[in-house]
């Protein structure tokens, strides 16, 4: 179909970006982790961008080291939907309620209101889908996150 033949497409143009940072001389190790986390189409793809990011989220500070929180708390909710690991999904919401104690930024609400949700502690998903829309409340992620929210209200009764 087109939309897959586009996915492809997109994924090889990831795929070049991706070469040419991993064999750049002084390669950026977070756009690396990134870059894996993109390109990750099985467990061991998640398995090395968690590492990276780990890596890299252990070596930086301030707000460099927020943006790898975000980036790394996506990659564990990523890894935990192969393997439905509870622990990377609690990693996951421990990294954005930290980000989200310095600055409110709609990546890391994201993230929370997912984690929240994937560990099944919906009263507390619902709030944080609220706290996100109140970030981003006219995005093409602020309809999903409507969605999201509305689902688990349903859910719920």
């Amino acid at each position: 179909s087109s939309s897959e033949s586009m996915a492809l497409g997109e994924r090889a143009k990831l795929f070049v970006i991706a070469t040419k940072l991993q064999d750049a001389k002084f390669a950026d190790a977070h756009a690396v982790a990134v870059t894996d986390l993109l390109l990750a189409t099985k467990k061991d793809g998640f398995n090395h961008a968690v590492t990276a990011l780990e890596i890299a989220y252990a070596k930086e500070k301030g707000d460099r080291r927020d943006a790898i929180a975000v980036d790394l708390a996506a990659a564990l909710i990523a890894r935990a939907r192969w393997d439905q690991t509870e622990k990377d999904y609690e990693r996951a919401l421990d990294l954005s309620n930290e980000v989200l104690k310095r600055k409110q930024i709609p990546e890391a609400a994201w993230n929370r209101a997912v984690a929240l949700e994937l560990l099944h502690r919906d009263a507390e998903a619902i709030r944080a889908w609220d706290e996100y829309l109140k970030l981003d409340a006219s995005s093409e992620w602020a309809k999903d996150a409507t969605d999201r929210k509305a689902g688990l209200i349903q859910r719920d009764f």
